[in-house]
């Protein structure tokens, strides 16, 4: 991933991948320079010399730790998919002289609709409005945003596959114009990961959409439960107005992959044999995420009882993955304290 791909939040910080440690930032991306300088300062060389050295850098611990239960990490998926692109000498390189974008995620704006419990400002403008009501440190402003489709040109008509998130990207102006470059781009995979609760038929979305009938088109919809889950948890989001997108977009743009994408811990894990087969309805496929961060939502902090029950309802073997590890209890235990301190407040504003 650190030859091949541009990965960097709306608050400007950039990551090898969308799976690396969240808390370990490679630096900020400069909106005034080339995607080449950004993608060659010293952090990316040192961890193109790790892989290279055969190491197992820190921060793509996530990758490694899917793979050592026997799954299928990230990062074994992206190589088999890029790597018969470019020889052997490109990879052999430390610094890159002339790079390659074949895999871009960029959430140009972190403009949201929701406040969902396990999310932050980063990733959320409604969410930084409940933190200062909380008095709690947010770093920066509301509105976070990165220009810099300017510098992304040159590369458009190579990348092989586009992530586009937030926030909720069908709220980013930036996201809308990167649309319209890929075009002509009929080899580029694009994927969005949306709330769903924006309305798709508005005008504006629908033309946008309508020129990528001839795309691979695949869209990750967050929803976490049954109404009385999800809209809970993703507040100000609508289990019904989700539905009623995954409907029109069945009807209206029948190519388009559409993935059920919950994101599952303590709060809703235990449901989720019965929201699984209420969608079915759907024919929807499924992707499922495990939260991390903040760890006291991470279900394998659930009581080993509750862990038990849940294993003999279910026969979903990511989930029967996850719940054998191990959490952690350093972070499990700091978050402790945050969650003592302000979660009382928190449900209160939220009213949850």
């Amino acid at each position: 991933m650190p030859w091949i791909s541009l990965h960097a939040w709306a608050d400007g910080n950039m990551f090898p991948c969308c799976k690396s440690d969240p808390m370990t930032s490679f630096g900020k991306l400069d909106i005034d320079k080339s995607y080449k300088e950004n993608i060659n300062i010293n952090t990316f060389i040192e961890l193109r010399k790790a892989f290279l050295n055969n190491e197992r850098p820190g921060t793509c611990w996530k990758c490694f730790e899917d793979e050592d239960k026997g799954l299928q990490s990230m990062r074994q998926d992206q190589c088999g998919y890029y790597i018969t692109e470019l020889n052997d000498d490109y990879f052999k390189q430390t610094i890159i002289d002339e790079p390659k974008i074949y895999y871009l995620d960029i959430r140009f704006s972190n403009k949201c609709n929701l406040a969902c419990v396990m999310c932050s400002p980063s990733f959320s403008s409604k969410i930084y409005d409940i933190y200062k009501d909380l008095n709690m440190y947010v770093e920066g402003t509301k509105n976070k945003s990165i220009d810099y489709i300017d510098k992304l040109r040159p590369y458009v008509d190579n990348i092989k596959s586009v992530y586009l998130a937030g926030g909720e990207p069908f709220l980013d102006d930036n996201v809308l114009t990167l649309l319209d470059l890929f075009e002509n781009n009929k080899d580029v995979s694009i994927i969005f990961t949306t709330n769903c609760t924006i309305d798709l038929s508005n005008k504006k979305i629908a033309q946008k959409l309508e020129k990528l009938n001839n795309h691979s088109v695949n869209f990750n919809i967050s929803l976490d439960g049954l109404p009385e889950y999800n809209d809970k948890i993703r507040l100000g989001g609508s289990f019904k107005k989700v539905c009623e997108n995954i409907e029109y977009l069945q009807n209206n743009f029948p190519t388009f992959d559409l993935v059920i994408t919950p994101t599952l811990g303590i709060l809703n894990i235990e449901n989720f044999p019965n929201f699984y087969n209420y969608m079915q309805k759907y024919q929807c496929n499924w992707d499922l995420n495990f939260i991390q961060y903040p760890a006291y939502f991470d279900a394998v902090n659930l009581p080993l009882k509750r862990k038990v029950r849940l294993l003999k309802k279910t026969n979903n073997y990511q989930i029967k993955k996850h719940l054998s590890g191990q959490g952690d209890d350093k972070l499990y235990y700091e978050g402790l304290e945050f969650y003592e301190k302000y979660y009382d407040k928190y449900l209160r504003k939220t009213h949850i």
